[in-house]
């Protein structure tokens, strides 16, 4: 056990089990794999029972948040026992004196906002997060319900006045370990003050004050990005604002030289930038920062989005952002385009080195594809428009396909193929899944932006299939064919040259029926089931030379915490 002073770091190890993912053997066919392998396209031959990571998550009022378990070789019955709900415990207490002194400490018992930020031990690229009000702590005790990971954990105290106090590094994987960490808040005395005001700029007359929206101010570590305050008000918003404001931080600060302090609207409503600024310690007397002059909003402003052929956009979204004059960061609301490509934004004036960045995103399945380019708040003849005044979205890359039954020659009729974005855009617009199926003849295609994707292909969806499937197949039950997850990597292609891309056949593959009961440790009892638990079964690889998580399969259970689902095999 560890004690936190302001944001020191802790580490607790608890003994995850794992494996460290192999490069398989390229492949092109299951002919080229071992007797027990399959061959997974772009990830080469593979025993899909082997070296598996299962999330499991329970029923979290229960406290039973996402677990992974290791399964080295996974069985036609396999049971899962979750140990129990996963705990992070401790004690809050506060300085008496300006130093550290351990004894001389109260129990800090008032409410305490609790916020868990982390990811996957077991499971690449897996992320979670947490939060918790601790109300009520006796004695200063309080305990925290998460899943498994590593984790960066923040107490903010409800009391303004207290500076939080965070923790990083936190591992947690068993609640049989000894999961304790201790928050000690500082002294008033021991709280290092930042004083000083915020204004829009510095005129000949004096200083402008910020009168049309309300910000707010925090202070940020500058290497971590973990808080030193909490986030404070700034006297604005009203006619007779000043700009002061007040921050009482954390005493890590005085091993720095210097911090980031970062003014954020309360809305997007006020239109107003936000803005960090880098400020040395120690402080001055007063610190005094400047928002500048950033203009005042456009409403309105249109602009129109049309395809390669110069058709309307019908639904697509539309995201502006960028610097505005005096250095702040200004994020506009996202916008529709209507029936004719048209959208109306309401932006401030783009600084005036340096256009925004726009964001076009159609709508899934359309043909064009997302436009990421820049645009300009410009006045001419008195009038404010944006330029360009029409953005032309490229054609995305039409991917085509033919999904075949296990027999490596049947149509698979109705098959479902759904491709899910991992990478490849700096969109902050999240992109929607994209899903169509297999025809007649088990053909399929479908517009993709250039990036990283998930094919997943769900044999499930033949079964809803109208006319329904042959079965030529030695009547093979799609509901008990694998749905499986390739990773597909789309280029762009070069202006002028074809867009369509031709991925190799994909086989289905046979399937085997995995089956189990999810129980836990509650309390004092034993094999209590688990209602409802989720299971997500994931298999590690290596892609591109990276370790991955590569969906296997999904099965939620039933109220007696029993499950089923089918995985491949040869």
């Amino acid at each position: 056990m560890r004690t936190l002073l302001a944001s020191a770091v802790l580490m607790v190890f608890l003994g995850c089990a794992g494996f460290t993912p192999s490069a398989p053997q390229a492949c092109v066919s299951n002919d080229q794999c071992s007797a027990n392998e399959v061959c997974f396209s772009g990830q080469g031959c593979v025993d899909p029972t082997q070296n598996l990571v299962v999330e499991v998550t329970g029923d979290g009022q229960s406290g039973l948040f996402a677990q992974d378990v290791p399964v080295p070789s996974l069985q036609a019955t396999q049971d899962f026992e979750l140990p129990g709900p996963l705990k992070v415990s401790g004690e809050f207490s506060r300085e008496n004196s300006a130093f550290v002194d351990p004894t001389n400490r109260t129990a800090y018992t008032d409410k305490v906002f609790m916020r868990a930020t982390g990811k996957s031990v077991l499971i690449p690229g897996l992320t979670r997060s947490y939060e918790s009000t601790i109300s009520d702590a006796p004695r200063g005790l309080y305990s925290m319900t998460v899943g498994s990971g590593s984790f960066s954990f923040t107490a903010v105290p409800d009391e303004p006045s207290v500076p939080p106090v965070s923790a990083t590094n936190v591992s947690v994987t068993s609640p049989l370990a000894d999961n304790v960490v201790n928050f000690v808040f500082p002294s008033v005395r021991g709280s290092v003050p930042l004083a000083g005001r915020l204004i829009r700029q510095k005129l000949t007359s004096g200083e402008q004050a910020i009168t049309t929206g309300v910000m707010t101010i925090q202070v940020f570590h500058p290497v971590s990005g973990l808080p030193l305050s909490q986030r404070a008000p700034v006297s604005s918003g009203q006619l007779g604002s000043n700009g002061t404001f007040s921050l009482m931080l954390s005493p890590d600060v005085k091993d720095l030289t210097q911090v980031v302090v970062t003014a954020t609207p309360v809305d997007k409503v006020s239109m107003l930038p936000s803005k960090s600024f880098v400020v040395p310690y120690p402080f001055a007397r007063e610190v005094v920062l400047e928002m500048g002059d950033f203009g005042e909003p456009v409403n309105g402003l249109t602009a129109r989005a049309i395809s390669a052929s110069g058709s309307p956009i019908a639904g697509a979204r539309v995201l502006v952002s960028g610097k505005v004059n005096g250095g702040g960061d200004f994020t506009s609301k996202i916008v529709t385009t209507d029936a004719e490509g048209r959208f109306a934004v309401d932006l401030l004036p783009n600084r005036d080195d340096l256009p925004f960045s726009v964001l076009v995103l159609p709508a899934p399945g359309a043909q064009s594809g997302l436009w990421n380019g820049t645009l300009r708040v410009q006045t001419v003849d008195k009038v404010t428009k944006l330029m360009p005044e029409t953005m032309t979205c490229p054609d995305r890359i039409r991917v085509s396909g033919k999904v075949v039954l296990p027999d490596g020659t049947s149509a698979a009729v109705g098959a479902g193929v759904i491709a899910v974005g991992k990478s490849g855009s700096d969109s902050q617009i999240p992109a929607a899944d994209t899903e169509t199926k297999t025809d007649a003849d088990g053909l399929f295609s479908m517009w993709l932006d250039p990036g990283v994707w998930e094919l997943d292909f769900a044999p499930e969806m033949m079964v809803d299939s109208s006319p329904p499937p042959p079965m030529n197949s030695g009547s093979v039950n799609p509901s008990e064919l694998p749905r499986l997850t390739r990773t597909l990597t789309v280029k762009a292609v070069i202006a002028g040259t074809e867009n369509t891309v031709s991925i190799p056949e994909y086989v289905l593959q046979n399937g085997h029926r995995i089956s189990g009961i999810v129980t836990s440790t509650i309390g004092s009892r034993s094999n209590v089931p688990v209602a409802n638990a989720g299971l997500r079964f994931f298999r590690v690889a290596q892609i591109e030379g990276k370790d991955a998580a590569i969906l296997m399969g999904t099965a939620t259970a039933d109220e007696r915490g029993a499950y089923s689902l089918v995985l491949p095999v040869r």
